[in-house]
């Protein structure tokens, strides 16, 4: 929340045209899970997008598939969006 605030107020000084992306890095699923066994946290990896990719591929094939073909592609996309560098646009430190 504080580096929330932070950027507000800092926003306040750029000029008002701009658009800025303030999301977090790019990390996946995987190295989240990975990343909280390392720390001692007990429990089973299962690889829920996985699973989920495999129910939409099946849904897709339905003849009364609740969603178009076109939907279902985009979210079974592995899009990475480009960073943007805004921490050193409001000079701020990573935090975890």
């Amino acid at each position: 929340i504080d580096d929330l605030a932070q950027i507000i107020m800092k926003s306040l000084d750029l000029p008002s045209n701009q658009v800025i992306n303030i999301a977090g890095r790019a990390i996946s699923y995987m190295d989240i899970l990975k990343a909280l066994k390392g720390l001692g946290y007990k429990f089973s990896i299962i690889n829920w997008p996985d699973f989920f990719k495999s129910v939409l591929k099946i849904v897709c094939r339905l003849p009364f598939s609740p969603m178009p073909a076109w939907q279902i592609d985009s979210l079974l996309a592995d899009e990475i969006f480009e960073e943007y560098n805004w921490r050193k646009l409001f000079n701020m430190e990573e935090t975890t």
